[in-house]
């Protein structure tokens, strides 16, 4: 079966999808067989990048392209993913990596920023810069390599995130260690 890989965000600049086309065509030219399904909504600032995945797309190489949708797709699309990759330059958080991880789906993505504070627990592939180059070698490395993505995909399997009530745990027990401003003064 061949391999899909997996790429969930919005077309937009910042999100580098440019330099992913340009790096999954080098390895369809090297003859690696794989497919790339694309996940997530064009933005005004993604025009180049629709623009040349359009130009793949007519050209017989295999790119999905889902657009927006819903949870129900979403899960479809991660099930379905060998490994996803995530090539954005700047991003607050960088869900996409850890829902992917979440999943026991391994992730290539920056190991910058705060997408390389979630990629350093492991189960990624961390490229630096997130290139055309660095990104060609690393999916081309998972692509060639089994063993490997196997043990990404182990490595994702435990990983452990915490849920909305940890974070509010955490917040109660530091609120319960902060000083009452009244003995503050009184002190």
């Amino acid at each position: 079966m061949t391999p899909q890989i997996v790429c969930v965000g919005t077309i937009e600049g910042r999100k580098n999808h440019l330099a992913l086309f340009a790096a999954c065509e080098e390895l369809w030219k090297e003859g690696l067989a794989f497919s790339l399904r694309v996940v997530g909504a064009g933005h005004a600032t993604g025009g180049q990048a629709m623009a040349l995945m359009g130009e793949l797309r007519r050209a017989g190489r295999p790119i999905v392209y889902e657009g927006a949708c819903d949870d129900a797709a979403l899960e479809r699309a991660y099930a379905a993913a060998a490994f996803t990759v995530y090539p954005s330059l700047a991003e607050g958080f960088g869900l996409p990596v850890a829902e992917s991880l979440a999943r026991g789906k391994p992730c290539v993505c920056s190991g910058r920023g705060a997408v390389g504070e979630i990629a350093a627990g492991g189960g990624c592939v961390m490229v630096d810069p997130p290139d055309a180059l660095h990104l060609r070698q690393a999916i081309g490395g998972l692509l060639r390599n089994p063993a490997e993505l196997s043990t990404l995909s182990q490595v994702a399997c435990r990983r452990r995130f915490a849920t909305t009530a940890d974070h509010a745990r955490r917040l109660s027990d530091w609120m319960a260690t902060l000083v009452p401003k009244a003995k503050v003064a009184n002190a």
